[in-house]
């Protein structure tokens, strides 16, 4: 209420702050959608009113475009983002991206169209030599054509041939050995898959980085699984060879419990589903983030790792819990040095391994993943 009146925010001024061109939620409503649109529901339309209706005594009064870019100071990263903003990238800068054959030297600026590198025969190059190069070897053999690139690669200044190296962002067999992508930032950066087996895969791959990069113990957890119901007879062998394939499953079929986890304390991880309740409201839910900070062990267990040196491990017994430091955690958390703790216990979660649900299996574990990439969709 304000002044007897019911208003937006209490009739306080509030800023918004969003970009217009970020991806839309999925299977939600944004406010940046159609508002003329039909089908929205009532609370939808006041908010739409809000944003789009200037005579309103609730809507946006003004609006402050920001057109400077800051993400980067790298010229050719802004221009590159500017070009996959707006979806209209040219092939001459797919090419230098991906490593291909190109009509201009290493240094050429896209917004500009000429060369940065200062070098006078560089700014000829892509008008003379590199044309006339082009149309003598256009209906020759793909070899030809090969070695025309490596001759005109020979070509270009230093400076230009160190700038087309830097801006491969794509893993080839000569731009692996450097490591590049092995270390800060790419090390911790998100990795998308339109699948979710090799995502999975990949987020394992690179917990193993992460700990190597971080000179940290990596521990491997294990989940237990205990047959509800009946299965095929079968041998012990076949038996455990059956487990062992469920430990493979991806989490969304297993009630959101993975079956092998790497705890890297320090690692970033992100929870598969909501633990309770309780949790939720104080901001643990499914997709929320947080960083292992310890792990509570039995005595043996704790014993047992402290006289290895391996850096890399199976817990033989599984930990009791786990504290993460929880991003944006609510005040129900335990605080800690200005860190909002949250102690996770082991989980019991059922599953079940046909589609009718006859064949139910529970399972012991956590509810989380290393916060390394994922579909699209996570």
């Amino acid at each position: 209420m304000y002044q007897g009146h019911r208003r937006a925010f209490g009739g306080l001024n509030v800023v918004f702050c969003g970009d217009f061109w970020q991806l839309t939620p999925v299977k939600n409503i944004s406010i940046f959608n159609n508002p003329f649109l039909k089908g929205y529901s009532a609370p939808e339309q006041k908010i739409f009113k809000m944003f789009w209706h200037t005579k309103d005594k609730d809507s946006i009064q003004q609006t402050f475009t920001l057109t400077k870019p800051l993400r980067t100071e790298d010229p050719w990263l802004q221009a590159v983002l500017e070009m996959d903003r707006y979806g209209n990238e040219s092939w001459e800068v797919y090419c230098f991206a991906h490593g291909l054959p190109t009509r201009n030297p290493g240094s050429w600026d896209p917004r500009t169209g000429k060369v940065t590198c200062g070098c006078e025969s560089c700014e000829s190059l892509a008008e003379t030599a590199w044309k006339t190069l082009l149309y003598r070897v256009a209906a020759e053999t793909r070899g030809v054509k090969k070695e025309s690139w490596l001759r005109r690669l020979q070509q270009e200044c230093q400076q230009c041939s160190d700038e087309r190296r830097r801006r491969i962002c794509i893993l080839q067999n000569d731009n692996m050995d450097d490591g590049k992508h092995l270390k800060p930032p790419f090390d911790a950066a998100p990795f998308v898959h339109p699948f979710r087996h090799p995502s999975y895969h990949a987020t394992q791959l690179r917990a193993l980085i992460f700990a190597r990069n971080a000179n940290t113990r990596l521990l491997w957890f294990v989940a237990h699984d205990k047959e509800l119901s009946k299965l095929h007879k079968s041998s012990e062998e076949q038996h455990e060879r059956r487990k062992e394939r469920w430990l493979e499953f991806h989490d969304r079929f297993t009630a959101g419990i993975p079956g092998i986890i790497p705890l890297v304390v320090g690692m970033t991880y992100r929870f598969t589903d909501t633990v309770s309740k309780e949790a939720r409201e104080a901001g643990v839910f499914k997709h929320a983030r947080g960083i292992l900070r310890g792990l509570i062990l039995d005595s043996d267990e704790q014993q047992r790792l402290q006289n290895l040196d391996d850096m890399e491990t199976v817990l033989q017994q599984r930990p009791k819990k786990l504290i993460l430091e929880i991003e944006n955690g609510g005040k129900q958390l335990l605080l800690d040095n200005d860190k909002r703790l949250y102690i996770l216990p082991l989980q019991w979660k059922t599953w079940s391994l046909d589609k009718d649900g006859a064949i139910r299996i529970k399972r012991c574990g956590f509810p989380l993943v290393p916060d390394f990439g994922g579909t699209g969709h996570s």
